[in-house]
């Protein structure tokens, strides 16, 4: 796809038709690639080191955050737009050759997964979610936090134009110390121990919603840029924990499904966005963020008073 775009760029020929097709065959590829990747994690380094390993995979992520818009800038304005895309091609043939030395592991092989039919497949695995405890807890949560915590990002241009009145300079940095919370949270997390993991989720659960609802309720550009630190650590903790979680409580044969399922949360954290963004036209970005980061509050204190399932978890 990236191939794709970079010639039609250098052709002459792209348009927005393009692009709407390049994104619904990215947004397919992505839903069969990310659940695999994350599938594969456990049996690469061993569920002893999964803390650590996801940890570590996210903090390489926020370098890129931080780091990969500037070189972007420098490639475009040396080799053009599609200079992005024929990196991002060359990169992705880099990653399936270093894909290609993996071999399959036995519970994959064994799974039922070559066995029956996919219906029976999907059904199974959701008779697997809900018949385990630990992981269909863990997947509740998960949505409601990502509903309640993802939508600000969305709204967060609406945000810095109209309440801060910073515009797309200050909206950048914004995003970029964000970034700078979201490192240091991944590296946190990594440096821990794998003890108490069920109560460090709930904690930045409770850390994001109380730094989501200050930066919703701040007119001040220079408090929002601290106050966004927090929100950014959080979400990469929240985040970090709620797969490593997931993948400590699932047998390896059912693993790609229960992440598939976690994937598809964030389908519906889109719906969720394009809800508070409606609201926000009516109520204003601040009531609308304030509204969401007030629910996430109510469901870590819910959860840290009458869930004791995901408390325990180590």
């Amino acid at each position: 796809v990236a191939l794709w775009i970079a010639l039609s760029t250098s052709l002459g020929i792209i348009t927005w038709h393009y692009l709407i097709i390049s994104a619904f065959l990215q947004g397919t590829v992505m839903a069969l690639m990310m659940p695999a990747r994350q599938a594969l994690v456990p049996a690469l380094v061993g569920r002893d080191n999964l803390m650590n390993a996801i940890s570590l995979n996210m903090t390489v992520m926020n370098v890129n955050r931080l780091g990969a818009p500037a070189l972007a800038g420098f490639i475009i304005a040396a080799a053009g737009i599609e200079g992005v895309y024929y990196l991002m091609a060359a990169l992705y043939v880099v990653a399936a050759l270093c894909i290609l030395p993996l071999r399959p592991v036995a519970a994959a092989v064994t799974s039922a997964w070559s066995r029956k039919v996919i219906l029976s497949d999907v059904l199974g695995g959701l008779a697997y979610i809900r018949g385990n405890r630990n992981v269909f807890a863990v997947l509740v949560l998960t949505l409601l936090t990502v509903v309640f915590s993802m939508p600000y990002i969305f709204l967060l241009p609406v945000f810095a134009e109209d309440v801060l009145k910073v515009g797309p300079q200050g909206l950048g940095v914004l995003i970029s110390v964000s970034g700078v919370g979201a490192l240091v949270g991944s590296l946190a997390i990594a440096s821990m121990s794998g003890k108490g993991r069920g109560m460090l989720y709930l904690h930045t659960v409770l850390v994001t919603g109380i730094a989501l609802l200050a930066f919703a309720a701040s007119t001040n550009y220079g408090l929002s840029l601290a106050i966004i630190v927090f929100v950014g650590l959080g979400q990469a903790g929240r985040m970090a924990l709620s797969s490593v979680l997931l993948q400590s409580y699932t047998e390896d044969a059912y693993l790609g499904r229960v992440m598939s399922v976690m994937m598809m949360e964030w389908g519906v954290t889109s719906l969720g966005s394009f809800g508070v963004a409606v609201a926000a036209e009516f109520i204003g970005v601040q009531w609308a963020i304030g509204a969401t980061s007030a629910l996430l509050l109510v469901t870590a204190l819910y959860y840290y008073a009458l869930s004791p399932r995901i408390r325990r978890l180590d």
